[in-house]
Order: C-alpha cells, then structure tokens, then sequence
C-alpha cells in the first residue's frame, strides 16, 4: 500500500488489479524474500566475522525495527 504523499504508477496498478490474490500474495512474498537477502548481504558486508545467526539476528532487527 503506498504511503499517502506517494501516488502508485498506473502501470502497477493495472498490472496489480490483473493479478488474483494468490499471485499478489505470491508477489509480495517473494519481494519480502529479496528484501531479506539484500539486507543478508548488506549486514555480512559490515560485518563479515559475524556468525550466521548474529546475521540473522541484525537483519530481523532492521527488518522490524529499522536501523537506528
């Protein structure tokens, strides 16, 4: 959902409407799971002797709570 100072490109929201729920549903899964790795990425960049679970320990953070 856009935040209310963006407006969604018309095009999105075709593409959007044409979709079923299953498929926006699946969109938006597999976007959050691309949001995950990049952010997976970012944290072993800073921080690359940190363990796999200090990993996903930070990048849940970020995810649910921001970066400050």
């Amino acid at each position: 959902m856009p935040l209310p100072d963006e407006k969604l490109d018309p095009r999105v929201a075709n593409a959007l409407r044409k979709m079923t729920p299953d498929e926006r549903l699946a969109q938006a899964l597999q976007l959050h799971r691309w949001g995950r790795r990049l952010a997976d990425a970012g944290v072993r960049g800073q921080y690359p002797h940190w363990t796999d679970e200090e990993v996903r320990a930070e990048v849940q953070r970020r995810m649910f709570r921001g970066t400050g």
